[in-house]
């Protein structure tokens, strides 16, 4: 028994090794902490730019010949804010017959970048039907939705205005500022705090965990298929039981998974926590004001990650290196039946469905994760390693669906650890045509 645990210790030695000394493991070890914090950081380097290249001005050309303008002015110093003073509203009076004049001289104005953009004020404007806005972010949903709620508060303060109340009863209406919203859902369990931020860091997670299974799964295949080809494998086993070389190869996989997931939590906080040290606090603060008109920022996401309890992360890690050992022995098992890379490819099809099913449903559990759709495939093992991260992020999941869904995990991991042992000591050692089911089963099968 001693023998066979220094043995079994020494071939995990070995396969972690030879994994950690890759180039392939140092570049996406890295990669992934700056691309999650580039998520982050996105935002502060584009509001950087544009804040050194664009005069924060807007033109506002006021063709109704009621002051409408004056009041949206009023009403976007109210809403727009940053570090840097805000963006300035520039009211020009234009009488409506000379407004197609006026609209080209203010775009001349914003393509040199003396502007933002300008918005026009006609009499449409005050039957609230439309109002146009052109310039340089006309796309950016933040901005459209900032113009349009300064015109419908300019539009609330002319008709009151006109209804006779007092200028300063209309200054203290339009002041008020659009409040932050704040979601919380209700489940079984009762209120439960609900953020844009905790489904960006689910999807990411999910994402993140998908993308190291498939990619470990087929390292495992391409390590077994290589050993078999090159015969080492018949070195090894000749010391050394099939079994006991099946389950050093998968242990030595999920601890590589495991180091580079700590690597990427650890190195994901700690660059989002230096991004004021990256940027500069003024950057930051303008981000996080612009953010904060949509509901949602960089901030909200440190902020959720730093509310993320030990754990959340403790089961994330846990149901990881469950599946890891649960499609790592799959894609053993398949390796072990096959002769070369084509053959593998082939082989591996059904085993990859069940992860680009699982990758395809994401998006749907985190739009609804208490739905029965997500109740179900976080049950299911071949999907449970993704979806029960996703739902416990977003919701909160009950304990005993949690429980269920673990024990239930590592029942087919069992499963798979036995059925990939009895497919691998036999086909470790088979060469030529690859083996039909009847085959497999009596392999599986035999005594």
């Amino acid at each position: 028994m001693a023998d066979t645990g220094s043995k079994l210790w020494a071939i995990v030695r070995r396969e972690y090794i030879e994994r950690v000394r890759t180039r392939w493991f140092m570049i996406s070890t890295l990669f992934a902490p700056l691309l999650f914090a580039g998520i982050t950081f996105l935002p502060l380097l584009v509001m950087s730019r544009d804040a050194k290249s664009v005069a924060p001005r807007v033109l506002i050309l006021d063709a109704t010949n009621h002051g409408l303008g004056n009041f949206v002015a009023r009403s976007l110093a109210v809403m727009q804010t940053s570090s840097e003073g805000g963006s300035t509203a520039d009211v020009r009076i234009v009488d409506p017959d000379s407004l197609v004049q006026a609209r080209a001289a203010a775009t001349t104005e914003v393509s040199r970048r003396l502007a933002n953009g300008y918005v026009v004020l006609d009499s449409s404007t005050l039957r609230s039907d439309t109002v146009t806005y052109a310039g340089r972010r006309a796309d950016s949903r933040v901005d459209r939705v900032t113009i349009a709620n300064a015109v419908r508060s300019g539009l609330i303060a002319l008709r009151m205005q006109a209804g006779g109340l007092s200028a300063a009863a209309v200054d203290s209406v339009v002041a008020v500022p659009i409040p932050v919203l704040r979601a919380e859902s209700i489940s079984d369990s009762g209120r439960d705090i609900s953020s844009p931020a905790k489904v960006v860091i689910a999807t990411i997670v999910a994402f993140f965990l998908y993308m190291s299974i498939i990619l470990l799964g087929q390292n495992m295949l391409s390590g077994v298929i290589e050993e078999k080809m090159s015969r080492v494998s018949e070195i090894v086993i000749s010391s050394v039981k099939p079994e006991t070389l099946l389950a050093g190869k998968v242990l030595g996989v999920t601890a590589v998974g495991l180091t580079q997931q700590l690597v990427w939590v650890g190195g994901t906080i700690a660059l989002i926590s230096a991004r004021t040290i990256l940027f500069g606090a003024p950057a930051v603060a303008k981000a996080q004001a612009s953010a904060a008109s949509g509901g949602f920022g960089s901030s909200d996401m440190l902020a959720a990650l730093v509310a993320t309890p030990l754990s959340w992360v403790a089961l994330v890690l846990l149901f990881f290196v469950l599946g890891i050992v649960f499609y790592g022995s799959l894609y053993a098992a398949v390796g072990a039946t096959v002769g070369s890379e084509q053959d593998a490819r082939q082989a591996a099809f059904p085993v990859i469905i069940l992860l680009v099913l699982t990758a395809v449903l994401i998006s749907p559990v985190t739009a609804n994760p208490t739905s029965q759709l997500a109740v179900t495939m976080s049950l299911l093992p071949f999907s449970s390693p993704i979806i029960m991260p996703v739902r416990m992020a977003i919701t909160h999941v009950p304990l005993i669906q949690v429980v269920g869904s673990i024990v239930i995990l590592m029942a087919s991991c069992v499963g798979a650890v036995w059925l990939a042992g009895r497919i691998y000591r036999v086909g470790l050692l088979m060469y030529g045509k690859r083996p039909t089911l009847s085959e497999l089963r009596r392999w599986i099968f035999a005594s």
